[in-house]
């Protein structure tokens, strides 16, 4: 008896109105504070956790996909990684 597996549909790229709007978002100082704040307790990974799914309500409402905290959390961390390669060439 051999299992089949369905493929993940895949997301859509994030468009150039959800970077904008994950850029903004991270340039608030409240923001930038609390989801780049090391200390790692539970209360505050809460706190980060639902600031996460505040920024992505907000790029899901300017673009055609729903997005959550997690994939803008990657995007963002992909986007800091790319930037320092950049700089580094």
């Amino acid at each position: 008896m051999s299992c089949q597996t369905e493929k993940r549909k895949r997301k859509s790229n994030f468009t150039y109105e959800e970077i904008l709007v994950l850029e903004e978002q991270l340039s608030l100082e409240e923001n930038r504070r609390i989801l780049s704040s090391k200390f790692t307790d539970q209360i505050t990974n809460e706190s980060k956790r639902r600031k996460w799914e505040e920024i992505a309500k907000k790029c899901s409402d300017v673009g055609p996909t729903v997005r959550s905290g997690a994939d803008c959390s990657n995007k963002w961390q992909l986007m800091k990684k790319n930037a320092k390669r950049d700089v580094t060439e």
